[in-house]
């Protein structure tokens, strides 16, 4: 699950480790007005933690 401002946003579909990027990445559904590239969220990690991330667009790579 997704959460934003103490309250769950979402949903994780994915996630997995990018070979390319090296970090952890993931894919969800997130409500409006949470979607916006750059928003702060956190994913809930199995009920055992959660951990920090942002809202990014599309492709997942660092451009070169």
């Amino acid at each position: 699950e997704l959460y934003a401002d103490g309250r769950r946003v979402g949903q994780v579909t994915s996630g997995t480790l990018s070979p390319s990027l090296k970090v952890p990445v993931g894919l969800g559904y997130v409500e409006v007005p949470f979607d916006r590239p750059g928003t702060k969220i956190e994913v809930d990690l199995r009920g055992l933690r959660r951990a920090s991330a942002r809202v990014v667009e599309p492709p997942l790579y660092r451009h070169i």
